[in-house]
């Protein structure tokens, strides 16, 4: 953990600043703006899980278990393209 703490410590700041670098001057709003859809699922995925947990306490693993088989399925999908 604490090692991954370091890298977190190293990563997360230099993405913006290598995002700003990498990014065409009339577009480095559009690039930063679209690396902050990262945050979205931390935000989202505690309530939805949440809600989950309160309304179908019985049907969550399924359903938790749907979801991971559709990421799996994007995951390959996205490696078969690239």
């Amino acid at each position: 953990m604490i090692i991954f703490t370091i890298g977190e410590i190293f990563a997360f700041p230099t993405m913006n600043v290598m995002i700003d670098e990498i990014a065409p001057d009339t577009q480095k709003a559009t690039y930063l703006g679209a690396a902050q859809f990262r945050n979205l699922g931390g935000f989202l995925g505690p309530i939805i899980g949440g809600w989950l947990l309160t309304h179908y306490t019985d049907a969550l693993f399924p359903i938790i278990a749907i979801l991971v088989l559709c990421s799996c399925l994007f995951y390959r999908a996205k490696k078969v393209v690239h």
